[in-house]
Parts: structure tokens; sequence; C-alpha cells
């Protein structure tokens, strides 16, 4: 190919034939480029990248094609190359030849290419005009010429076009049309240009420049040539750097100068004159009024007292600052504030005497303007411009390129408003005009608060607040704070900046930081001075604060010297604050009550806050004198620093979950109160608590609000963590976000239940068969766990052959499955309190002559060490033998006398044994027959007697009941059958019979003997905790305890029949436990027995009304477990009861009462009423309600939450009954007051009450209470504390009562009744006034926050009701709800309302409505 332009696509086109016989598919490639793609084009023609990167060169169209014999094909070749150069690229062409479907190559063409760029030599890149203009000169056309060479292999088309004012010539100079045609050049021609210029192009004096651009086209290419034509025409001119000068305001009868710099810009010669333009309707000169233009706020009539003076006193430092002092100003050429006075100027001016009674007057005027107010402008002034202005130099010569500094001097006449036009006139050269205003005034600014109340803040946090200075005035002035500081140092106040300049009608806002660096709160205060003014008070105040968060767990105070003094110190500063607050309001007292105790670990909450504060400032103190300390390049009071304040170490709280045993998980609910009035966020360090059994679930808690709550669970599981026994207590720091770090002591004790026992091994002596032997061991729980234990029997197993027959295994297997247990544990299962002990009993009963050997173990819940007892006996079984063995008699005749033989009957034995005949013997069948009639036998059919010699009879105590039985049964029998002797003499006999075949279900069992060798222990533990709950502190002698072993032995086995019966209280009268008492020497008496029940605690709660007496003494109940009782309560289930002689003889006194009071209504009403007649039901304002129920069940009226709740009832409407009681003595003894002194001391009567008692029998008239003689009483109390309930002690609720004369009365009778008690405690509870008012004050603010959350929770409910829930209301709730909306709408006006007066009339926040010009 040929050369071709750089800039345009060169074509050549070619074809191509099939002259053969088969059709070709053809396609072509670039070698070396992928395959064409018939989508791909070739670059735009203003690109300027080159192609061959990214693709060939070359391109062929079309790409593929198919050729049937004999036909043609255009082909067209394109190449493009945006850059010049020689480009050489080969063509591939593949064909698929006829059926084949393989590509083969038939041809490679190489395509060689030159691409070239046009050229063309200009004579010249830039042309230049430069005409200089004198006065005396004209302005003529300028020519310069332009050659044009092409110098390109290729003829070139150019086309020229200029602006104007330059145009085209040729080279005579004359202008060439515009529609020309292009200017051909051939390959090395060149043409001649001329280039004109008209300088005279604009019309002014003025210094014009004009610049253009010959652009050249070429036709054949898109490449243009450009040549830059400049013309510049001179004439003589000035450059001012300002044409207006504003001296702004400056105080009266003062001057100020100006500077502008004046320079020579032209080449030319300069000569210049000022003068001022007057007739211009620009230039002006007036006075005007010294009053400000500033608003008032129109202000309702006040009052004395009214609260709207607080509003002019707010605004009192707003007030326009007059000027009381000469003023000096001088000031600089474009500079907005006053130089020194040290810099270079014209002489200082003094105010004059006539000037300083203008402000004076125009300031009395100022205070009488009640509407804003406009400038008033006067008629013009008979004063000079010469008299205001001066201009120096007026006029002078500049060479090119000199400068020379004017100077404007603005001379302030009072109150002037000057606006001058200065003229400089230029020879042969423009006129320049400078603007000159300028105006005098005073000095007048104000701040807009001058008590910055930054409220609460934190302590470690810069308190940061905005002063604005406003300059109300036309006069600008200089400011500084007084004695100002450029440290952030803690306690320092930082005011910024400092120094400054304000101009009129600016304002200057200045930023107030303050770091208290301590909690508490704080107040201090700064001057600022304004000019040559008084200084003026700024007060910063506002309290430190810092978030905190309060735990309800005891704090780690007690040991720690440090601690127990700041705890002192802030006990004392509390006490102080108290007693001022109740010397501010007499009458009045906090609700705070200070702890008495120093070790008290539950702390008041504000003391605990008063000593963190302390605490937090004591360590902040510390780390300012450490940083003062420092080198002045370390102390710096970086963020860093500030941080350091908060890291106080303060007492931790302590959450001891004391022990806890392995296995077990044990929680407990924390509860977490914002006690600080700022929202805080905390969160826990959990990490800390990794493999240490404790787990917190508390997650990031973010701006809890003042006073609320968040409670989280503290759970410890130690075999989870697999922890080991021992103690174990981890810190974990609770992170208050701004705040001190919190740290929470989880303290544990792991253990693992256990005991210790007495002995590990027991070894019976021998021991016949039909008696037993019982050793005790005593088990001691020497842990702080209580302890659960359980007795299993470990015996030799005994395997039976199973290759044996089925019928002889069945037999074997019933044998040993009936074989009694030869050792018995009694009790077999029980629990221990830490430091309990208790007594077990194991029984020995053999039942053949062998030795006997057994392991028990006494198992412990959660624990893995049983503990192993080794238990041995031997029995011996009675043997006899016979001589001969076998008797034999010979033969024998009927009515013969008969024979005999001799037994010798021999005893091998080492004790005595006694035989009889089963069939012979009628003292055998006697005592079998009085054994079956006992009841005392247990679940095996064994009945334990005394153990008897040989030949003795049964113990007296069970024959004296059987003979009782026997008389009881002739007697009934003898009512039922008289005029019968016979029958009275078979009478026996067949009481015999029958008490045989009534008894026939119980076998013919061995009664069995019990040793008296060995004491045996209580029955069960229950009894014996109760006793070791009430003796803890005391213990008992050895004899004491051995009765009361041998006591519960002997009842041991009456549980299953005597156990209710002790419930009720009431005593057994069983003939065996008669005798095993006699055989062991037991006393059981009833007295012996009410003494034993005497052991438990007592305690009388008394107190004045309002004390808190019912909810201690109920505390007190549930601490020591002990029954909660009242006198009047006992009493009315006594008479309710009719069991007891007391409770008749009680009740027969209160019915006599009513009839007595019934018949005294009657004659005062002048009826003849039946005084058997019912009252209770027609005096309802008598009856005294109770709790009491007759249902049939008198053990729920024994239980102690039954009675907990009549004493309660009753004490509460004791409390009322007195006080209705009092208010009548008040109404009906006008004289008891003058009398008061005297009878203060006298008893007090209770009046009579009519009881409601439910099981009062029909037709019995209502029962009145009336005084009980003290011995009535005394039984009544004596036989209510005989119940079981009462045997762990006892809890009064009050002496208050119905049935006693006085207080005293029944006091003596309680401490009667209670006998000879090792523990009486009587508790007097009293309430002083500050106590009572305090809880008064802390129920009325728990029940108005109890309102506003309800409040709340109702307007919640109205805003998230959708439609649905309202459709489902009634009318009346449906109009509920659109007055509570519409109520919720004006409140939200009205706060509207407010808010937009308060930013119109500048309210301070806390005002009453009700004092705005609106009213409420």
């Amino acid at each position: 190919m040929v050369a071709g332009d750089s800039r345009s696509p060169c074509f050549y086109h070619f074809n191509i034939t099939n002259k053969g016989r088969r059709t070709h598919q053809l396609f072509w490639t670039t070698e070396g480029f992928a395959p064409f793609r018939q989508r791909d084009r070739l670059p735009a023609l203003g690109s300027t990248k080159d192609s061959s990167p990214q693709g060939p060169v070359f391109r062929l169209r079309p790409l593929r094609m198919e050729l049937i014999p004999g036909s043609t094909m255009e082909m067209i070749l394109e190449g493009f190359s945006s850059t010049p150069r020689v480009v050489t690229e080969r063509l591939l062409c593949h064909a698929i030849i006829g059926s084949r479907m393989v590509k083969t190559q038939i041809m490679q063409v190489d395509v060689t290419c030159e691409f070239i760029a046009p050229v063309l030599q200009l004579s010249s890149r830039e042309i230049t005009f430069r005409v200089l203009k004198q006065p005396s000169d004209v302005l003529t056309t300028q020519h310069q010429t332009l050659d044009l060479k092409n110098i390109s292999s290729l003829p070139l088309s150019v086309v020229l076009r200029v602006e104007q004012p330059f145009s085209l010539c040729d080279a005579a100079q004359q202008p060439l049309s515009v529609d020309s045609q292009p200017l051909k050049l051939e390959t090395g021609e060149k043409h001649h240009l001329t280039i004109r210029f008209n300088p005279a192009y604009e019309e002014g004096l003025n210094i014009r420049v004009a610049e253009r651009v010959l652009t050249i086209r070429f036709l054949e290419h898109p490449l243009e040539e450009h040549v830059a034509i400049r013309g510049e025409v001179y004439f003589p001119n000035l450059h001012m750097d300002t044409t207006t000068v504003d001296f702004g305001c400056i105080l009266n009868d003062t001057e100020d100068v100006r500077y502008v710099e004046m320079t020579n810009c032209s080449p030319l010669f300069v000569r210049y004159r000022w003068s001022f333009l007057t007739d211009s309707h620009v230039s002006q000169m007036r006075f005007s009024p010294p009053v400000p233009k500033y608003f008032i706020k129109p202000q309702p009539k006040k009052e004395e007292g009214d609260p709207m003076e607080s509003l002019a006193s707010a605004d009192s430092s707003s007030h326009d600052m007059d000027v009381k002092e000469p003023a000096q100003v001088v000031g600089a050429a474009g500079e907005p504030a006053p130089e020194p006075a040290d810099t270079d100027g014209p002489p200082e001016t003094q105010l004059l005497p006539p000037a300083v009674k203008e402000l004076q007057s125009a300031a009395e005027t100022q205070s009488l303007v009640e509407e804003p107010m406009q400038f008033v402008e006067n008629e013009p002034l008979a004063l000079g411009v010469e008299e205001v202005f001066d201009i120096l130099p007026l006029y002078g010569e500049l060479q090119p390129g000199e400068s020379q500094q004017v100077t404007f001097t603005f001379f302030g006449h009072a109150n002037l408003v000057v606006h001058i036009t200065a003229l400089c006139e230029v020879e042969g050269g423009p006129t320049y005009e400078v603007m000159l205003s300028g105006e005098a005034s005073v000095i007048s600014y104000r701040l807009d608060v001058t008590e910055i109340d930054c409220g609460l803040q934190l302590f470690n946090e810069f308190a940061e607040a905005e002063l604005t200075l406003q300059n109300s005035g036309k006069v600008g002035f200089q400011y500084r704070v007084l004695s100002p500081s450029d440290s952030s140092l803690p306690g320092v106040l930082l005011v910024l900046p400092s120094t400054g300049y304000v101009g009129p009608s600016q304002e200057q806002v200045m930023n107030v930081s303050y770091l208290p660096g301590v909690p508490g709160a704080f107040c201090r205060t700064f001057q600022i001075q304004v000019g040559h003014l008084e200084p003026e008070t700024i007060t910063l105040k506002g309290e430190g604060s810092f978030p905190r968060i309060c735990l309800d767990l005891p704090r780690n105070i007690r040991g720690n010297e440090k601690y127990e003094k700041i705890l002192q110190e802030a006990r004392e500063k509390v006490e102080k604050e108290n007693q001022r607050d109740e010397a501010v309001v007499p009458g009045e007292v906090t609700a705070t009550e200070t702890p008495v105790d120093d070790t008290d670990t539950m702390l008041d909450i504000r003391l605990q806050m008063q000593m963190e504060e302390m605490l937090v400032e004591e360590h902040a103190l510390e780390q300012q004198k450490l940083l003062v300390s420092c080198p002045p390049e370390d102390s710096v009071f970086d963020k860093r620093a500030r941080q350091r304040l908060l890291r106080v170490q303060l007492p931790e709280y302590i959450l001891d979950f004391g022990y806890v045993i392995l296995g077990n998980i044990q929680t407990h609910i924390v509860k977490i109160t914002n006690t600080g009035q700022l929202p805080v966020s905390f969160c826990a360090d959990g990490r800390v608590l990794r493999d240490t059994g404790f787990t917190v679930e508390l997650d990031r808690v973010t701006n809890l609000p003042y006073c609320e709550t968040q409670t989280f669970e503290v759970r410890f599981d130690p075999q989870g963590a697999n922890m080991p026994l021992g103690e174990t207590d981890v810190l974990l720091p609770i992170k208050v976000t701004g705040g001190p770090t919190f740290h929470l002591c989880l303290r544990a004790w792991v253990t693992m239940p256990s005991l210790c026992i007495s002995r590990d091994s027991l070894e019976f002596s021998a021991v016949q068969c039909g008696q037993c032997k019982e050793e005790t061991i005593q088990l001691y729980n020497q842990f702080q766990v209580p302890c659960k234990w359980f007795v299993t029997l470990k015996e030799p197993v005994k395997k039976v052959d199973k290759y044996l027959p089925a019928s002889v295994r069945r037999k074997l297997l019933q044998e040993l499955k009936a074989k009694p247990c030869v050792f018995e544990v009694l009790p077999l299962a029980g629990d221990l309190t830490p430091g309990q002990r208790c007594n077990m009993r194991v029984r020995f009963t053999p039942t053949e002559e062998t030795s006997y050997r057994c392991e028990l173990k006494i198992n412990i819940c959660q624990s893995s060490q049983p503990l192993q007892l080794q238990v041995s006996g031997h029995g011996l079984e009675p043997q006899l033998e016979f001589d001969p063995p076998v008797l034999e008699l010979g033969p024998l005749l009927p009515y013969s006398d008969g024979a005999a033989g001799t037994v010798v009957v021999k005893n091998p034995c080492e004790f005595p044994i006694e035989f009889y005949s089963l069939e012979f013997d009628p003292q055998y069948l006697a005592e079998e027959q009085i054994l079956r009639m006992l009841k005392d036998y247990d679940c095996r059919n064994t009945l334990l007697l005394p153990p008897r010699a040989p030949g003795e009879n049964l113990p007296p105590e069970v024959l004296e009941y059987y003979q009782d039985h026997q008389k009881r049964l002739q007697d009934e029998q003898t009512k039922s059958r008289t005029g019968d002797p016979a029958g009275q003499d078979n009478a026996s006999g067949e009481d015999v019979q029958s008490l045989l075949d009534q008894e026939g279900e119980h076998s013919a069992g061995i009664s069995h003997s019990l040793s008296s060798h060995y004491s045996v222990i209580p029955l069960s533990t229950s009894d014996e905790s109760q006793s070791n709950k009430v003796d803890t502190k005391s213990e008992k002698g050895e004899e004491e305890e051995e009765n009361l072993e041998k006591r519960h032995g002997a009842a041991e086995h009456q549980q299953s029949t005597s156990g209710s019966k002790e419930d009720a209280g009431e005593l057994d009268d069983s003939p065996v436990l008669r005798a095993i008492a006699r055989h062991l020497g037991i006393d059981i008496s009833p007295e012996s027995r009410a003494a034993q029940n005497r052991r438990g605690i007592a305690i009388i709660i008394h107190g004045a009304p309002l004390t808190g007496k019912t909810s201690a003494a109920v505390a007190l109940s549930r601490h020591y477990g002990t029954a909660c009782l009242s006198i009047d309560s006992l009493v009315m289930e006594a008479i309710s009861d009719r069991s007891s002689s007391a409770g008749l003889q009680a009740r027969e006194l209160c019915l006599r009462a009513a009839i007595e009071q019934s018949h005294k209504e009657a004659e005062d009403a002048g009826q003849s009423t039946d005084p058997s007649a019912p009252r209770l039901s027609t005096e309802p304002r008598h009856s005294l309600e109770t709790n009491q129920s007759n249902s049939g069940d008198k053990t729920s009226v024994h239980s102690t939450s039954s009675r907990s709740r009549v004493s309660a009832g009753i004490s509460r409407r004791k409390s009322d009954i007195h006080a209705s009681q009092s208010h009548k003595l008040h109404h009906t003894d006008p004289t008891g007051s003058q009398g008061s002194s005297s009878s203060h001391h006298l008893p007090c009567v209770p009046a009579q009450q009519w009881l409601s008692i439910e099981s009062s029998a029909a037709g019995e008239t209502g029962l009145l209470s009336c005084m009980l003689p003290d011995d009535v009483l005394g039984a009544i109390l004596s036989e209510r504390l005989q119940l079981s309930d009462c045997y762990q002690g006892v809890v009064f609720d009050g002496l208050e009562t119905l049935f006693a004369r006085s207080m005293a009365t029944a006091l003596l009778c309680l401490l009667k009744a209670f006998n000879n008690r090792p523990y009486i405690y009587f508790v007097n509870l009293f309430q002083d006034f500050a106590s009572w008012r305090a809880k008064e004050m802390s129920a009325k603010e728990q029940e108005e926050r109890e309102q506003e959350e309800a409040a709340r929770r109702e307007k919640a409910r109205l805003q998230e009701m959708d439609e649905e829930e309202y459709d489902a209301l009634t009318e009346e709730q449906k109009a509920q709800f659109d007055d509570s909306i519409l109520q919720i709408q004006r409140e939200r006006r009205r706060s509207v309302s407010f808010a937009w007066a308060a930013l119109q009339y500048d309210v301070p926040e806390g005002f009453p409505c009700s004092h705005l010009p609106w009213g409420s």
C-alpha cells in the first residue's frame, strides 16, 4: 500500500475468484492476533492512542465467505494508525475445501503501509502589536507579515480564520474576503500573508489588550494549527488598590486615617490631581441620633413580687453600655481593628465637652424608648467637605511603574454620617472615583448571659459553654478577658479567644471551658473588659458528677482503715446536711435514716453515694498533684489524664454464696440501680469468670435512666467447671462508661456433705433368741451444709443352685425371703443441719444360734464418700436335753390307773430357761390372750416388752390394763344382760373367746423382750433437731440426755399410733409405754412432758401503734421457726374449741356478758326483748372479724400460718379499735386535757366488743368480750403453749387484748404461762417523729411513682391502640379514650405555644406559664 495520512483510514480493494471445481469456505486472520470478529470496528478518527497493542492495524471485509466454483467476491482492506509510522502485517487465509471438515491454510499476504502527518511551516507562532498613546497622538492601524510553507510530502488545502480587532490581508495589505476559497499549497510551496490590527476598536482612555487566535485548518486532516495574536494599547493610567475607603464608625470627635496605594501601571508618564464631587446624589453628610437600633420587649404591668422581675434581671447584661471615658482610636488603611497607640499616625484627639453632654442626653433618651426606632435624617449640614475629609497629596507626577501612597483622613464630628466621592483626574487618561464614607458614634455592647449554668456535668470532662459578646452599636471595640489562662488544668477557667476585636453589628462567640476535676458543686467567675469601660463579671456554676451504679449487696468495708475513716466522715457530713435541712425547713425531716453501726454491711444509698464521692475526690486530687509535679512539657491534661481521674479503687461489693455442695447450682438475682442523675451505660467483663464456675447473665446496658433498676442473675456451678473442694473467689469488674469501675467479689466455698460417725464398727455381745439388744452410735455434721443420709444394709447374698429341682429351689427361695432381718437401724434416714448431731440405734435380734456379720452403708446424698459400719453379733438359742429323748409307755387297759414315765430335762445353756406346754399350760394361754389385746405391735407383728426372768409374770402395767378392760366389758355386759347369772358366771370365758375371735387376724407372734443394758435413742431426728435448735447455745448434762434418749426409746414403737396425738398435744397412756418407762426408769408424767416441751424460745413484741410490731413478729417467727400468736386469737380459739375447761369457762363468761348487755340495751330502749336473741348479725359495727374456721379440722386452727394470719388481722383491728376509743374519749371528756397529766398512768380498760364465733350453738346469743380472771386466761395460754407447734418456741404479737384489764395483767399471765422457759425475751419497739415522717414520705413517694408509672403505661397503651382494639371498646370506654386523646393534644399544643413564647420573649427555663402576657 502507498503512504497514507495518519489521521484518516486508508482502503485497498481487490477480488477473489474460485477457479476450481469445489466449493471453498475462506477464513481470514492476521498472524499474531486473535481471529477477526464482525463487530470489531476501527478506532474513531479523533483517537490519539495506537491500536496496535489492542488489535491489528489492517482489517479485511468480509472475514468469512463461501465461494462456489467460478464465483468472485470483492474484498476491502482497511488500515488505520493514529501515529505516523510504517506498519507491516501478514494476512492468513484458511479454507475448508469440499466436504472436509478441517481448515487448511491456502495463502498468506504481506501488507505494508507508511502513515504520515501533514506538516506546515510558519514564520512565527506569536504576533504582538504594541501601541503607546501620548496625549497628542492619533491611533492608526498596524500590520505584520506571516509566511506559510508546505514541507510535507502531500499537497495541503488550508483554511484560515481570525476574529476582530484582527483581520487577514494579502501581501499588498489588501483585506481578504471571509468567504474566500481554501488556500492550496503544493509540496514545498510558500505563501505570504499580512495581519492587520485596529487599536481604536474600543472607546475610552483605559489601557486595553486584545488577545486572539489565528486558526489554520486542513481539509485532508483534522489537525489544526494555531497562531497567537496579541494587541496592546497603552494610555496614561493609574492602579489603585481600592476604590472604596470606608472608615466605619469611630468615636465622636476623633479622627481616623486610611491609606490607598496608587501605582502608574502604564509605560507612559502620568500627571494626576485630586478633587471632591459635591453635587452628586451619592455624596451626602448628615447627623444621626446616638440611639442604637434595638428591640425592647413589651412587658405587662408588674406588681410587687412579680416573677417577671427575674426576666428583667436576666436581661440586665444586654443593656447598652455608654461611653464614660475619652477614647483613643487610630486606624490603619484597610484594617477593621484600630492599631496600638505606638504606631505611626496622626496625633491623638480628645473628646470635647459638648460631645460628652450629647452622649449623656442620648443615654437618657435611650432609656425611654419603647418601640423600634429608625435613623432620623436631618437636613444637610453647613460643614465643608474639607472639614470632614483630607487627601494628601492633592496632585503629582508618576514615572512608569512608580507608586505613591495617598492618605485619606476622616474627622469624626459628633454623630456624623458622611458619604463623599473623591475624583482623581489623569492627564491624557481616565478620571478615577474613590468612595469615602465614615460615621461617628459611641461604644455599645451586650452579653447574652452573665450567669452560665452548666447543670450536671461529668467532673472529668470539660464543661463547655458559649458566651456571645454582641456589638449593638456602630463603633468597633477591643475586648479582653482579665487574668486569662491558657492552660486546661482542673479548676482553671479557660476563655477563648481571650482578646479580640468586635466590629459594628457583629458578635464574638467566646468558648468558656472548665474542668471541675473533682465531683461536687462549683462556682467560678471571670471578668471581661470592653474598650475602656468597666469590666463585666461573668459567673460559671454547675455540679460535677460521674455515672455510678449501686448494687443491692454488702460492701467490703470492715477491716479497711481507709474505708472506715471515709465512711465515718461521710456519715458526719450526711448528718450535718440533715440538720441543716431541718433548720432551713422547720418541721420537715428528710426521709433518710443513716445506720448507727459502722460495721453494717448494707449501707444507706445516700451514705454510699457520699462515700464514693469522697473517694473519687481524694483520688482526683492525688492525680492532680502528680500532674502538677511533672515537667511543664508533660503536664498536659489530655484525655488520657482525664481518664486517670476515674481509676479510683472503690470498696467492692460482696456476693457470698456460702457453702455450696458440689453438684448443686446456686443462683442469685442482683439488682443494679442507677443512683446518679446521668443515664449510665455499663457492662460486665465476663472473661475473668472463665473456668471459675461463676456465670453472669448481664449484657451491655446502655442509657439506664436515673433511679431505674436492672437485674441480672449470677450462677455458680462448681461441678460444671470441675472446681476442687475449698474456697474460691473472683473479682468481677463492672465497667461504667465514663465512670469508675465497680468490682463485684464473687465468693463461694465448694464442699461435699460428710458426716462423722462415733464408731466405725459395732460388735454385739451374745443375745438370746427372742430378745434384742440395741447399741447407739452418733452422727455429727461438722460441715456448714445440711446433710441428708440414709442407711442400706449390705448382707452376704446366699445363692440357690440353679440346677436344683424347681420345687426345691422355690422352697429355698421362700425360706430366704421369709428370714427376718437380724440387724435393724432406727432411724433409716434423716437430715442433719450444720453442727447438728443425731443418735442412730442399731438393734440386734438373733433368730438362731449362730454368728452374724453385716455391713451397714450410710449413704450421704450428693456425696461420693459413704460411711461404712461393720456390725457383728452372736445369737444364743435356748436348748433342752431330754433323757430319754423318746418316752415309751406300755400298753394299757381301759379304765386302768395308767402308766407313768420319768423324763429328765437338762439345761445345757449358760442361762436359765423356763419351759412349758403349749397345750396344757393355762398360764400360757391366759398370757397369750392378754398379749393379743395389746395394740402396740409393729409391722412385723412384734411387741417389745421388758425382759422377764424365768417364772415371772407379765408386767404389772399390762395386767392392770387387762383387768380394767375386762371390768369394762363386764359392766357393759351386766347392763345388757341383767338377770342372767349364768351369763355372768360364764362372762370371763365368753370374753376370752370373743377376744380370740376379734384378734384372729393377729398371728400368735412371740413377745420379744427388751434388754435394759443399753439406753435408747430418740425415735426420729425431727424431735432431736427441735431440741437442738432450741438449745444450740447450751449443752445438756449426761443424765438429761440419757433420760431424753430413754424416753424416746420407750416411745419409739408408738410412732404410728401416737403421732397424731402428739401433734394435738395429748399424752399417751399405753400400758406397754408405761411398762418400758418403768423398766428404764423414765418419768412420763404430764408434768415431765410439759417440762420437756418448755425448752423453746419465747419472745414478746411490744410497742406503740404503727411501729411494725406485726411485721417484726412474723419475721422473728420465720427466723426461729416458731409459732406467731396473739392473746386474742388464743382466747378466741379456746372459746370456739370447747375442748378445755378454761375455754368453756371463758365462753360462759362471755355469754353472760352478752346477756347482761342485751338486758341493759333492752332496758335503755324501754322494750321487753328476749335476752337470748342473737345480736351478732344485727350489730355489724360491734363485731370483731377473725380469720378462724370451724370446719372440724382443729389441726388447721393450730397451724402456724393460720395463727399468724389471725394474729395479724386482730392486731390491725386492735389498733383501729383503740384509735376509735381514743377518739370517743376526746369527744366525750371535755376536761380530759386538764387532767391528762394525772390520768396518764392509769390502766386503760378495753371496751367490750362483740365476738364472731362461728361454732356458736343454735339459739345461743352472741358473745361479748369481757375481762377474764387471771387464772382462766393463764390456763388458756398454758394449754395452747403445750401444743407441738410451740415446742420450738413462740412469738407473741403485742400485749393488747380484749380479755385482760391492762397490758401489765396480760404480761403477767404470759409470763406465768411461759413458766420456767430458759429463754424469754421482751422486745420493745419505739419510733420517733422523724422516722415516722420518713416512712410516711417514703410511702407517699412510692405511691406517686406508682401513679406516674400507671399514667405512663396508660398513655403508651392509648398511643399504641389500633383500630381493632378501638372498635372492641364499649361506648363509655370510647368516650374516655377520646377525652384522653384530646387532653394529650391540648397539653402538646400548650407546650408548643410556651416553647414559641420562650423563644420570642426569652423566657427562662422553668418560668410558669401563668405569668406570660396571655395568661395560663
